[in-house]
């Protein structure tokens, strides 16, 4: 890979100081210039301070002492009649403003080095999905490394100016043509990545949504695959949310050895893959693409009031609509449908049971306290769990309502309230007119062991489990209410 290094000057017009007074609105206008002395950015910025304290993200860089701040030097404060004030160091993300900052305003300054962003930088501990990547074209940077801040909610605007080859890619609003984004929280632009260079990129619409898609240090990227079924992925979830209303999405990938990993962000997600995706193992990374956008609606804009407890049906019912999206748009076939669910239903067992006997005596609810541990609880227990449910709504409505109508209820309602499991059950008890207390007992806050069998071949599918494995076959002998509920699940109507 060829070294290309840059030099990355922001720097901030300071105009607007009346105006950030008075709506707790800051600003960062960002320049990148190309340099073969390095990655750096000299950064000027007009922030409102809420109190006396500046900080820096904590997400990433954790090989680093101080984090994020570790590439943060020559840090220089003055407050509105220019007065430059003392800053003193008080933890390995903190410092402490020390005079008089008038109006809540200050003037900051500072350089960040991006040591990790050239090609031949060696992460320390592995993947860099929290970091950046930089392949000589296109690199990305982690929000949280460029930004000193006071408050997360202040209402941020970013301004950038490149050079005339490059292009920016975030999921942050565009407020003018001229590379302005944001009017948005600073939580939300530092809290995901953006891409900036000279590079190939996909934007696809969709009802007003729009998402990019961005590779990065492949040969052949071949986007011309991804495209069409990256397509049908994100229409497909739009229809199942029924998402009326604009936003936007970023996904890029990049290699980083032999690494094959993932990270999410607010409105973006960067895959770490040795290999571009191919036509070969289209189930695996097309499920990967949608799950994660997915996860835009569910465990995004859906935001539920208890994490824990909320992350099997975060987790699980993303899955379950990420495979859905697949069979349902022809992108995969049945078998390999029945493939994906065979894992999931394999490890849902081995949760439970080891030999036959009970193993984990612990609910999905209280799984989510400790994602890592009971994992095949949150996502293959979650997965198997809120196919039973679509398959049991289906069943008690006459296959009038599933499990979409629950999201297009808990979506629509997102806005003014978070989500519990409570009211999933409400919401399934309220749909088909009968009492979901006793499935949540056992099921979801129990530790029963779902009728499986029984449940798939209400869907026309028959099950096999043994200790050999778990089967899936279609029902010869399905009709009627079956076999409308099976050609629904796949999108055959």
């Amino acid at each position: 890979m060829k070294k290309v290094n840059i030099l990355v000057l922001i720097v901030y017009l300071f105009s607007f100081t009346n105006l950030f007074g008075q709506d707790e609105k800051q600003t960062y206008n960002i320049k990148f210039i190309k340099s073969s002395i390095g990655v750096k950015a000299n950064i000027k910025a007009n922030i409102t301070m809420l109190n006396d304290t500046l900080y820096i993200g904590e997400y990433g860089a954790w090989h680093e002492k101080e984090g994020w701040a570790s590439y943060i030097s020559d840090i220089e404060v003055r407050n509105k009649n220019n007065e430059e004030l003392e800053l003193k160091k008080v933890d390995r993300l903190k410092w402490l403003v020390e005079g008089d900052i008038i109006d809540r305003e200050l003037f900051i300054e500072y350089i960040v080095s991006f040591p990790y962003a050239l090609p031949d930088f060696n992460w320390p501990s592995g993947p860099r999905s929290t970091a950046s990547f930089y392949d000589g074209k296109g690199m990305v940077i982690q929000g949280e490394s460029l930004f000193i801040y006071n408050s997360l909610k202040s209402k941020t605007y970013v301004n950038f100016t490149l050079p005339i080859d490059w292009k920016v890619s975030t999921p942050w609003n565009v407020v003018s043509n001229n590379h302005e984004y944001g009017n948005q929280s600073l939580e939300f632009l530092s809290k995901n990545v953006i891409v900036v260079g000279n590079y190939k990129e996909i934007l696809i619409e969709e009802s007003g949504f729009s998402s990019k898609l961005v590779l990065l240090g492949y040969k052949n990227p071949n986007l011309e695959i991804i495209e069409p079924i990256y397509r049908k992925i994100l229409k497909h979830h739009i229809k199942v949310v029924n998402n009326k209303e604009k936003g936007k999405y970023l996904m890029v990938w990049f290699p980083d050895g032999e690494w094959q990993t993932g990270e999410g962000y607010l409105g973006s997600y960067v895959v770490i893959k040795p290999q571009p995706p191919s036509v070969n193992h289209i189930p695996f990374w097309a499920n990967t693409m949608s799950h994660e956008i997915f996860h835009y609606w569910l465990g995004g804009k859906i935001d539920a009031k208890d994490w824990a407890s909320s992350q099997w049906f975060s987790e699980g019912t993303t899955e379950l609509f990420a495979n859905l999206s697949l069979i349902r748009n022809s992108i995969i076939t049945e078998q390999q449908f029945f493939n994906l669910l065979q894992k999931h239903l394999v490890l849902y067992q081995s949760f439970r049971y080891k030999w036959g006997t009970p193993y984990e005596e612990i609910s999905l609810i209280e799984a989510g306290s400790n994602k890592s541990e009971y994992n095949a609880a949150i996502y293959d227990a979650g997965t198997v769990t809120a196919l039973c449910m679509d398959i049991e709504i289906r069943t008690q409505t006459n296959n009038a309502k599933s499990m979409e109508d629950v999201l297009k209820i808990l979506y629509a309602k997102s806005k003014s309230e978070k989500y519990t499991i409570e009211h999933v059950i409400e919401i399934c008890s309220s749909l088909t007119g009968n009492d979901w207390t006793s499935f949540y007992n056992k099921y979801i806050n129990g530790i029963e062991f779902l009728p499986l069998s029984e449940s798939f071949k209400k869907a026309g599918l028959n099950l096999i489990i043994s200790q050999a494995g778990v089967h899936i076959k279609n029902d010869e002998n399905a009709k009627g209410l079956e076999l409308s509920i099976k050609n629904s699940i796949f999108g055959k109507h």
